[in-house]
């Protein structure tokens, strides 16, 4: 589970092995025929054991219910199991490092290429999440915690999903001469069951900076800045119980 980008503890008292990632926890109680994820159980027809001092999970209840997809080849004995999510948000990483090492045209086409197929996979991405959200919804005895943890939001964005935006005390100021930008001030998050209060200082940015190192992290919200918007960690806000 660390392989796959997974956080995991053990609690020894009660023999339960606690797997998170994205924003899911998942509790695997040795020697039961259940899982809990997020606080629901969810059974299935195995359980985790103890074999020479090590725990063994069930992998593919575990797996998907942090949103793999996995599959059994029968023919190679072999178990696949993949997050496309990951896989874009690893390809994100590839693309920006050639992207910043173009210095001829070949690197350049070999950019451009990458770039479109990035965006081709995100596309995918989001196709793989909405089947496997009809898939959840056709089953009607089954609980459904619908969340997008890939995207970055705008407020109005945020706005259509349930979280208002109060940012009457936020500042976005760009100089006479569109040079640079200041951003300073506060903004209320306001959830379903919980609100925010994000203190940003103030910081300038050049306006003709792409990079994608214009983010910052308050209290747990990463939000990413730019001359003319902000946009918020989909992930951050899942995190904080915005979308509950």
């Amino acid at each position: 589970m660390e392989k796959a980008g997974a956080t995991v503890t053990w609690d020894a008292a009660t023999k339960t092995a606690t797997v998170t990632k994205r924003g899911i926890t998942v509790q695997v109680p040795v020697g039961a025929k259940y899982i809990i994820v997020d606080g629901k159980e969810v059974p299935m027809d195995t359980a985790a054991v103890i074999n020479n001092n090590k725990t063994y999970l069930p992998i593919r209840p575990v797996l998907e219910a942090v949103n793999f997809s996995v599959y059994w080849s029968s023919e190679d004995q072999t178990v696949f199991a993949a997050n496309f999510f990951d896989y874009v948000d690893n390809q994100e990483i590839v693309v920006a490092e050639k992207r910043s090492s173009v210095d001829s045209v070949e690197s350049l086409l070999d950019y451009v290429a990458s770039e479109y197929r990035l965006q081709a996979d995100k596309e995918i991405a989001l196709e793989i999440a909405e089947r496997d959200l009809l898939d959840k919804l056709a089953e009607k005895d089954k609980p459904v915690n619908i969340i997008t943890y890939f995207d970055w939001y705008t407020i109005d964005q945020l706005d259509d999903n349930g979280i208002t935006v109060d940012d009457s005390d936020f500042t976005i100021e760009r100089d006479s001469d569109y040079t640079e930008c200041t951003f300073e001030g506060e903004l209320v998050l306001e959830g379903k069951n919980k609100t925010i209060t994000i203190q940003v200082p103030e910081f300038t940015i050049p306006i003709d900076d792409d990079s994608d190192d214009n983010t910052r992290t308050y209290d747990g919200l990463t939000i990413s800045f730019s001359p003319w918007s902000i946009e918020f960690s989909g992930e951050d806000l899942v995190n904080l119980g915005l979308f509950n």
